[in-house]
């Protein structure tokens, strides 16, 4: 990914409305991309948007599926706050902001709230977003993918895990028909996790490079840019 001075002067004001709820899963797909193609250049550069897996190379041989881990409340908050956003009538956003509290949230003009959450059920929900997406890496097999990888987004930093929770989370994704190498990303860092031989890399996205990445997935979904532009083909490739 090439990050212009363009791109990095653009803020969420620029964008004057929320992501409809339609282009979310392009939007989510794309950043995965986008995420991957600035750390690994070298491998990620010849992938393409695709379906069924999300994200394919050239060759056909190798594929990443893409998903959101997110509690089913938190998932209700988000489509209804985008709607909430979205409408100006009166009646219609009382109704939302109402089906938001019965989940334990809340919405304003300037702000949303979710219910509380620790790192146990946090877990859990990243542990069920790999368990669900196993369930697929047979017909990805039966296509000719010899090489399938999952992309995790976490939309907030997670609250802070104790050593032997993580281990066991890892432990219990081995123990899975899983895939080759999961990939956990939140603000401002991409876990990378070869299951085969358990071992993990750690690699920080310095918060200005991370949000100009998610302006760049913005203005592709929006149709400013073009994913076949220099800015989705060169590199600025992540130290």
């Amino acid at each position: 990914m090439l990050i212009t001075e363009d791109i990095r002067n653009k803020t969420i004001f620029d964008f004057l409305l929320p992501l409809p709820l339609e282009q979310i899963k392009d939007y989510q797909e794309l950043f995965a991309l986008a995420v991957l193609r600035y750390v690994y250049p070298e491998i990620y550069n010849d992938y393409i948007k695709a379906d069924a897996p999300d994200l394919q190379s050239t060759d056909k041989k190798s594929g990443v599926e893409v998903t959101s881990a997110i509690r089913q409340n938190d998932a209700i908050i988000n489509g209804n706050s985008v709607k909430y956003r979205l409408t100006k009538n009166r009646t219609k956003r009382e109704r939302l902001k109402e089906k938001i509290k019965q989940v334990g949230g809340d919405i304003d003009e300037y702000s949303v709230s979710y219910p509380p959450k620790d790192s146990t059920i946090e877990l859990k929900v990243i542990y069920d977003s790999i368990l669900r997406k196993n369930k697929k890496l047979d017909q990805y097999k039966a296509k000719g993918f010899q090489k399938m990888s999952l992309f995790i987004f976490y939309e907030e930093p997670i609250c802070p895990l104790r050593e032997e929770q993580a281990q066991g989370l890892l432990e219990s994704v081995r123990n899975q028909n899983t895939f080759d190498t999961i990939y956990f990303c939140m603000p401002f860092l991409l876990i990378s996790y070869q299951c085969m031989n358990n071992t993990v890399q750690i690699t920080n996205i310095p918060q200005n490079d991370f949000e100009a990445l998610s302006t760049i997935v913005r203005m592709t979904v929006d149709g400013e840019i073009k994913l076949n532009s220099t800015i989705w083909t060169m590199s600025n490739k992540c130290n």
